[in-house]
């Protein structure tokens, strides 16, 4: 088990105090003492909240009572009625005591579905759900770690150069929360989201574009066993599209992921509809694959006899971090202090970060040891949730003037 956390002063080479964020000791978690117990009993409050994508509003309430406990002020913004939600984003800032670099860290508040009532316990270290299903890890971990590392910061008075915290909705469904927030709000222009599986250590040095194909095929409904020759049946000439999409390169992935059609037994299915997701690090690549697959869907709708309607979207645009990256530089050296590997990865999963790219932000996702995303064994180590809170602090204690060596 890695040890309970806490913070150790030290002294840079200009003779200034500085504040260090280093493994002191073993704790063991049972009777939730000490660090790691606050942590678990803060994610496990937030967890068991249901937030999923559209319904995040008891989570905003919950997330805006502990920052306002601290004697900050979070501040709403109104994307949940644009984007069809019951809660909002949610912005604060904690001024900086110090010269230094401002940061920002993002987490975001809405889960998918969970299959079960959410319970979650903790089993030997390990945090899941009582019954299978999503524990909410992700991203409430992050969530969790963010708001303990802000409530250290307040309540140690943490010499530190701005940290500002942003916690979004709608990520599941595209990231419309994190794209509907007003970004021009941040003072900090490098920030953090911790929302990729992987051990602590790691970073997303590459991330997708996202192409979305939504097509509906128009044929004519007609009585199947007394007229069938009066209808024009629309699954069949989108079954053969589908079947026929042509294949991508092989670093774009390509999802065909709904299908519906018809409306009972005895009738000419009239329409039909595909909704496929592709996604690729080379957006002109994803790109094309989207226009190849719409191509395929006309042709076939013109070889059937149907009118088909295809709309193509881009929720997100890819992004690499580039080497000189001045939040990659924070991340680098925080791990280093922490004896941990610093991994990059490329990955076809997006985040609130592709946006702050896209808006030229300096973002870094970095992994934080959540294993199961969106799966019914979904868990995160108590150990993991510690040492992503030590990172948190080490990047902001970094970030002050002198502590990145260059």
């Amino acid at each position: 088990m890695r040890g309970v956390l806490a913070i150790r002063p030290t002294t840079g080479k200009d003779g200034r105090r500085k504040t260090s964020f280093l493994e002191v000791g073993i704790h063991s978690t049972k009777g939730d003492t000490g660090v790691s117990g606050r942590l678990v009993g803060l994610f496990r409050r937030l967890a068991a909240i249901p937030s999923p994508t559209g319904e995040e509003g008891r989570c905003v309430e919950a997330v805006t009572a502990e920052l306002e406990a601290m004697g900050l002020r979070p501040i709403r913004d109104r994307a949940g009625a644009e984007v069809g939600s019951s809660g909002d984003n949610l912005y604060c800032r904690i001024p900086p005591t110090v010269s230094g670099v401002p940061v920002f860290f993002c987490a975001h508040l809405d889960t998918v579905p969970p299959t079960a009532p959410l319970e979650p316990i903790v089993v030997d270290g390990v945090i899941r759900n009582a019954a299978p299903s999503i524990v909410g890890a992700d991203n409430k971990a992050a969530v969790a770690v963010m708001l303990d590392a802000a409530a250290t910061i307040v309540r140690e008075q943490v010499a530190q150069a701005g940290v500002e915290l942003v916690f979004t909705i709608g990520e599941e469904h595209g990231l419309v929360g994190s794209t509907a927030f007003d970004s021009s709000v941040l003072r900090a222009r490098s920030g953090f989201v911790f929302d990729h599986p992987g051990a602590i250590g790691g970073y997303v040095a590459a991330a997708p574009s996202r192409f979305v194909v939504k097509a509906t095929m128009h044929g004519r409904a007609a009585h199947s066993a007394i007229a069938p020759q009066d209808g024009v049946n629309a699954i069949v000439p989108m079954a053969r599209a589908i079947a026929s999409l042509p294949e991508p390169p092989g670093h774009v992935n390509v999802n065909v992921a709904l299908v519906h059609g018809g409306s009972a037994m005895n009738v000419v299915p009239e329409s039909s509809e595909v909704t496929v997701d592709m996604r690729s690090t080379e957006h002109d690549d994803a790109e094309a694959a989207a226009e190849r697959i719409a191509e395929a869907l006309r042709a076939a709708a013109a070889q059937g006899g149907c009118r088909v309607d295809v709309e193509i979207s881009e929720p997100y645009s890819a992004y690499r971090v580039p080497a000189d990256s001045p939040a990659l530089a924070l991340a680098k050296a925080s791990f280093a202090k922490l004896g941990l590997t610093c991994t990059p990865v490329e990955t076809h999963g997006g985040s609130d970060a592709n946006v702050f790219c896209k808006r030229g932000l300096d973002c870094v996702n970095l992994t934080h040891a959540v294993v199961g995303f969106h799966a019914p064994d979904e868990r995160v180590a108590v150990s993991d949730l510690a040492l992503m809170r030590t990172v948190t602090l080490e990047i902001v204690a970094a970030a002050v003037d002198g502590a990145i060596e260059t």
